[in-house]
């Protein structure tokens, strides 16, 4: 990013890391967390259930259109692991250097 000291780097990780373990990191997970829209739990609701909702990260509207032109096969994780390898690219790192 602007005003970075080091070139573009990326880290895969499973766990939550420190934003800035990669100069002036972003995130781009598979997948985030919110809250609920409703505050109050049901009387069928699993007292166990944690706060928060999992959501993909990945849109439809992207695996749609990577389904239709690679197949029915494709999944979300897919998606995203064809990204970071494509991040990787050392054609895409020079082209895009001053993106990156």
């Amino acid at each position: 990013g602007m005003g970075s000291s080091k070139e573009f780097s990326l880290i895969i990780s499973d766990s939550i890391t420190d934003i800035q373990a990669v100069m002036n990191g972003q995130s781009l997970p598979l997948y985030y967390y919110e809250e609920p829209k409703t505050t109050q739990k049901g009387l069928f609701d699993d007292p166990n259930e944690t706060d928060y909702v999992r959501r993909d990260a990945v849109s439809d509207f992207i695996l749609e259109r990577a389904q239709k032109q690679y197949g029915k096969n494709v999944t979300k994780e897919d998606i995203f692991y064809y990204v970071y390898g494509f991040l990787h690219s050392q054609d895409y790192r020079e082209t895009f250097a001053s993106d990156l």
